[in-house]
C-alpha cells in the first residue's frame, strides 16, 4: 500500500502573499486548530486501481445497527481500528465516522432553541449535504438522541463545530487522500456520487476541500447572535416536524427583506462581527480554497481559466456582458470588521427598498464600483465568480441584495 499523493496542479501558482495572515500566529484557546499538513508533492502520475471488491462486512454491520448506542459503538470501532479495515470499506467507514460530533445534534439545538434544525444549520454554514443522513432511520435517531447533550447554550453552537467537526473533517480528508483505489462505494453521497452509489476519490477530495474551506471561513465571523432574531409566530408558523423547534423560526430560515435583517442585527455584535481569531481562520480557509481549486482543475482542466487566478487580487469577470473587476483576495487579506457593513445603509421610506450602501466597503472587493445602482449587479457577479459559491455568512448578508438584482 502506498500513500495517495494529491496532484497539486496550481499550488505554487496560487501562493498569494497575504500580509494580514502573517501578523496572526495564535489560535483561540476555545477552538481546536485545524491541521493542514500537506507538503506540496511533486507532480506525479497516479495509477490507482479501480474498485477491486464490493464493500461487504462493514456495510452489513451498518445495516444491522438498530439504536444510537449501537451506531456510536460502530463509530468508536472505526476510529479505534481504522487501519485494520479492508481498503474497499475504508471510504464508507470514514463517512460513518463523520456522524460522531452530531449525536443528539438536532434535538439539542431544538432544546436550546436556535430556531432551526441542526442538520440545516450544518448545511448552511459548511455546505455539507445531510440529505441522506435524514433519510436513514438509525442516523435520524442518532441525531435526535435525547440522552446526549453536547451543546448547552446558543453561544456554544459555533464553538462546537470548531472543537468537534473541524479536526474530524480534516482527518477524514487526510485519510481519504491515502486510499489506494480510484473508486469506492458511498453510503451518504455527501461528497459526489454516481448512479451506482460510487464515488471517485478525486471528486470526493475536491468536495471535501470545499467543505473544509467553508467550514474555516465561517469561523472568521461571529454568528451566534443571529439565533436570537426571530419572526413573530403570528406571521410565520413553525414547521411541525421532528426536527423543528417549538419557538419562532430563525430569521435565516424564512424569507426576509434586507431592511428586516439590517434593523434586527444592527446592534448585535455577535451577528456577523469579525472574530478575534479571524486572521488565523481566514488563512486556513484560504489554504483550503487553494486545495479545492487545485483538485477542481485536476478533475476538470476546463475550469482552469475561471479558477486558477481567482485569488490573484483584481480579476476581471464578465457578468451579463459587463466586465467587472473583482478582488476576492481582499476578503481574506483585509476582511471587513463587520459584514453588516455590506448591508444597505438607507431605505426608501415607503417601499422599504434599499437605496444606498457603504460604497467604501464595496470598493475593497470591487475597485471600480462607483454608484449605489451598481451594487446589486456587482454582488451577483461576485456570487457567480466566487469558487464553490459564496461561503457563510457572506451568502446571508449579500442574499437580499442579489435577489433585488435578479428581479
Amino acid at each position: 500500500m502506498y500513500r495517495f499523493l494529491i496532484y497539486i496542479f496550481t499550488f505554487s501558482l496560487l501562493n498569494l502573499s497575504c500580509t494580514h495572515f502573517e501578523k496572526n500566529a495564535t489560535v483561540a484557546a476555545e477552538l481546536q486548530e485545524p491541521t493542514i499538513d500537506f507538503a506540496p508533492p511533486e507532480i506525479t502520475s497516479i495509477a490507482h486501481r479501480g474498485i477491486s471488491a464490493e464493500s461487504n462486512s462493514l456495510e452489513i454491520e451498518f445495516r444491522n445497527v438498530k439504536t444510537p448506542d449501537e451506531l456510536e459503538a460502530l463509530i468508536t470501532r472505526i476510529d479505534t481500528n481504522y487501519a485494520a479495515i479492508p481498503d474497499t470499506e475504508k471510504f464508507m467507514a470514514l463517512e460513518i465516522s463523520l456522524l460522531k460530533p452530531f449525536r443528539g445534534y438536532n434535538v439539542t439545538l431544538n432544546q436550546i432553541s436556535i430556531g432551526m434544525a441542526g442538520t440545516d444549520l450544518l448545511k448552511m454554514t459548511t455546505g455539507l449535504d445531510t440529505t441522506n443522513w435524514k433519510k436513514n432511520p438509525v442516523v435520524n435517531s442518532y441525531l435526535a438522541d435525547k440522552k446526549v447533550r453536547r451543546i448547552t447554550k446558543r453561544d456554544d453552537v459555533q464553538e462546537h463545530l470548531g472543537k468537534e467537526f473541524v479536526p474530524r473533517m480534516n482527518k477524514v480528508f487526510r485519510l481519504v487522500a491515502q486510499l489506494t483505489s480510484k473508486t469506492y462505494k458511498t453510503e451518504f453521497c455527501q461528497f459526489s456520487c454516481g448512479k451506482d452509489k460510487t464515488v471517485s476519490v478525486m471528486q470526493a477530495l475536491e468536495s471535501m476541500a470545499l467543505t473544509n474551506a467553508k467550514l474555516s471561513f465561517q469561523f472568521a465571523y461571529k454568528y451566534n447572535g443571529i439565533f436570537n432574531i426571530r419572526k413573530s409566530s403570528k406571521a410565520v408558523k413553525p414547521n411541525k416536524t421532528t426536527e423543528s423547534t417549538d419557538t419562532d423560526p430563525n430569521i435565516l430560515t424564512i424569507p426576509h427583506t434586507e431592511i428586516e435583517l439590517k434593523s434586527q442585527t444592527r446592534d448585535v455584535s455577535s451577528a456577523f462581527g469579525i472574530s478575534t481569531q479571524s486572521g488565523v481562520w481566514l488563512k486556513y480557509a484560504y489554504d483550503w480554497y487553494k486545495m479545492y481549486i487545485s483538485l477542481a482543475i485536476k478533475n476538470d482542466p476546463n475550469k482552469a481559466p475561471k479558477l486558477a487566478q481567482a485569488f490573484f487580487g483584481n480579476q476581471q469577470h464578465v457578468y451579463q456582458g459587463n466586465p467587472i473587476l473583482i478582488n476576492i483576495a481582499a476578503l481574506f487579506d483585509k476582511p471587513n470588521p463587520d459584514l453588516k457593513n455590506f448591508m444597505a445603509s438607507k431605505f426608501d421610506e415607503k417601499s422599504k427598498k434599499p437605496t444606498e450602501w457603504d460604497i467604501d466597503s464595496y470598493k475593497a472587493i470591487f475597485p471600480n464600483i462607483r454608484s449605489n445602482d451598481e451594487v446589486p449587479t456587482y454582488v451577483n457577479a461576485l456570487a457567480e465568480y466566487f469558487p464553490g459559491g459564496l461561503p457563510f455568512p457572506l451568502q446571508v448578508v449579500f442574499k437580499p441584495t442579489a435577489v433585488k438584482a435578479k428581479k
